[in-house]
């Protein structure tokens, strides 16, 4: 035995020893995993050291995803021809440079910016540089055998270098920010040329070329797409819930919502009939900049291609035919400081000149919608969005008390006469030049549209906290008041939004699902419109209102029937709606409260099955009826003696209460034999 331990552990010495002289042997590359990979490509057994000489053999190199850092000792391989380096982290290729055999070379999905050290690589005819950070491509220039170049996903501007590439076959530059791409029309043996999201929109001289594949991004001029915006809004069962942008996370770790399974996503978001605060990018498409409106706020049209926007609208439409798609307006503020041109007079600025933000604690730059060249902007960039059938409407941040008390408000230097003058202007221009069921949305929070009612189809009711721990009565009250108000006077079709506010515990803390229980069915007993309920938390180091799927949402109450406000049985404060499949109570009414239906229902948070229920005070509940026969009691689809078993146990109890009357008794036995066999 000892004989045995020692043949091994000789051999396990002989190894160590082995590879720690061949480590130090290969110290002129120093990265690990270069050496590994390249090692494995040719070959070559653990004892035998990578050196100099032997890697004069190496022809062809696959070192994909392989976390490789460092190149160095890459110069000596100068047989190399072709090689690929996707999915890395290099910098720094400056040991490329002698490499004058090859010819085709990938780096995509790397860390480059520099680019000088290819520029005696003369002999390449094909290579990929995309995903990189790589803003100067003047080094290119002198690589004109190349015929094959993807410079997509980088930060390129000027492409005139690539005019004296007049081999090129195939070029590819989506996702840069290229203005201009005229330069481009000498490189006459191109086939394929890809130019989609970037900056530019004119695309005319290129039409010129003799490509046979051409993929750019059209302007985004197309009829609203089917459903009609009604019959989404009318057809729609409740509750109807809202998705505020980006608010949707997932829980365990807390984050935004994942994207490693977009069809998940789509599966959840779908779940929401509406959704705001959401960029055009949001439908894969983006504004149009040009030479005379050289920035996103200037740009007044969409453009992309038109066919993956139209599978994004797919992705939702399929799982939600009622889905409404609302794109961010700007109106006062802007999160990007170059939405404008730096020394633009657009923006709202101090006595010095500097542009002014609002007092929140990210980025929102003010602009100054009373200069009459910003209204008439303003004016045509929104219905640029409407010409775009992708979008169901707009929605604009900022609006309390008819814009005249937003954050920010302050640093305006007008009356509110004058700021209500300029919005009406930039409301009644868009109004006037958009198709009729184009819908503007904007946050009013607990405030009245009174100015804009004829322009507005709805306000979005972000009802903020009373105090850290919810809402008081009176602040319940005035949301309410100000919630059938636009219900009542805001122009049709209508989409008020009302949105509660939770308190600093987890999502399903009891007092979050309570507050959450509220605000849905007080929209439910007050509204035709939607509801949504989020929670504060601190995500990108700092605290956001965010939101999750609750199961309460998941009951399907179906279409109202009964009218809005009613209360149950005059009782202040408790409210009660009747839709197809059930009821919403919604209780602010100080105290516990009993009620009785006229059929035996099923409470979503409860799950108890009676006519009579129980609700909290400062709660609200979903009732639904019964689908199936209620005379079959233990709902297996049949009425039988198993069903008269299950009322005999209840005797003396309120449930089952098959007919209704309070009490489970002989009665209710008679009622479900009748039933047998029917």
């Amino acid at each position: 035995m000892k004989q045995v331990y020692r043949f091994y552990l000789c051999i396990f010495i002989f190894f160590s020893v082995a590879c720690s002289v061949v480590s130090a042997q290969e110290g002129w590359m120093p990265d690990a995993a270069l050496r590994t990979t390249i090692r494995e490509a040719l070959a070559l057994p653990v004892p035998v050291p990578l050196t100099k000489e032997n890697i004069l053999g190496l022809n062809s190199l696959d070192a994909r995803d392989k976390g490789i850092t460092d190149i160095q000792g890459l110069e000596f391989a100068q047989n190399l021809t072709n090689f690929d380096f996707g999915g890395n982290h290099i910098q720094d290729i400056s040991p490329l440079q002698h490499l004058s055999k090859l010819s085709g070379i990938s780096l995509f999905g790397n860390q480059i910016s520099d680019l000088s050290p290819l520029i005696e690589l003369r002999t390449l005819t094909g290579l990929n540089l995309g995903l990189n950070q790589i803003g100067d491509i003047s080094p290119l220039a002198a690589l004109i055998n190349l015929e094959h170049l993807d410079l997509c996903c980088n930060q390129i501007v000027d492409v005139s270098p690539l005019a004296r590439l007049k081999n090129l076959k195939s070029l590819v530059l989506a996702h840069n920010q290229i203005l201009d791409f005229s330069q481009l029309i000498g490189l006459t043996n191109l086939a394929y040329l890809d130019i989609r999201y970037n900056s530019g929109g004119d695309i005319g001289t290129l039409t010129e070329l003799n490509l046979t594949t051409f993929l750019y991004d059209d302007i985004c001029e197309i009829p609203p797409l089917n459903p009609p915006i009604v019959e989404r809004i009318h057809n729609r069962t409740y509750p109807s819930i809202a998705l505020p942008g980006s608010s949707l996370v997932a829980e365990n770790p807390l984050r935004w919502f994942p994207w490693e399974n977009p069809e998940y996503y789509y599966d959840v978001a779908a779940k929401h009939d509406i959704t705001y605060f959401a960029e055009p990018e949001g439908y894969a498409v983006t504004w149009a900049l040009t030479h005379s409106q050289p920035t996103r706020g200037l740009a007044t049209q969409l453009k992309g291609d038109l066919s993956v926007a139209n599978a994004v609208y797919e992705k939702y439409s399929q799982r939600n035919p009622h889905f409404i798609y609302l794109t961010n307006g700007n109106f006062n503020i802007s999160h990007l400081l170059d939405f404008f041109p730096p020394d633009s007079d657009f923006w709202l600025r101090d006595a010095d000149g500097n542009i002014l933000k609002t007092l929140v604690s990210w980025d929102e730059y003010q602009i100054d919608f009373l200069n009459p060249e910003v209204q008439q902007l303003l004016i045509n960039r929104h219905v640029g969005i409407a010409n775009c059938g992708l979008f169901q409407g707009i929605f604009f941040d900022n609006f309390m008390d008819n814009n005249t008390r937003g954050v920010g408000r302050e640093n305006y230097k007008a009356t509110d006469e004058e700021i209500i003058e300029a919005t009406t202007k930039i409301l009644r221009g868009i109004r006037e030049r958009v198709r009729d069921d184009f819908l503007i949305l904007v946050n009013a929070n607990r405030t009245k549209l009174t100015a804009y009612k004829d322009w507005v189809n709805g306000s979005y009711m972000e009802t903020v906290r009373d105090y850290p721990g919810g809402y008081t009565y009176e602040g319940l009250i005035e949301i309410e008041g100000a919630l059938l108000w636009n219900e009542k006077n805001l122009r049709e079709p209508r989409i008020n939004v009302l949105e509660g506010h939770g308190v600093f515990e987890p999502f399903e803390s009891p007092n979050n699902l309570r507050w959450m229980r509220l605000f849905t069915t007080m929209s439910l007993t007050h509204s035709d419109g939607y509801c949504i309920f989020r929670v504060p938390h601190e995500i990108d180091g700092y605290m956001q209102h965010v939101h999750i799927w609750y199961d309460f949402w998941d009951a399907d109450l179906g279409q109202s029937v009964g009218e809005k406000a009613q209360l149950y049985e005059n009782r202040d404060g408790l409210f009660i709606r009747e839709f197809t499949n059930g009821w919403a109570v919604y209780n602010r009414s100080g105290k516990t409260q009993e009620i009785r239906l006229p059929e035996q229902v099923t409470g979503v948070e409860s799950d108890l099955r009676n006519t009579s229920h129980t609700i909290p005070d400062l709660d609200g509940e979903i009732y639904l009826k019964r689908t199936t026969d209620g005379n079959d009691v233990n709902g297996d689809g049949i009425v039988n003696i198993l069903d008269l078993v299950a009322v005999a146990n209840g005797f003396g109890k309120n449930a089952p209460d098959v007919n209704g009357d309070g009490v489970v008794n002989v009665l209710d036995l008679v009622a479900v034999a009748n039933a047998f066999g029917q």
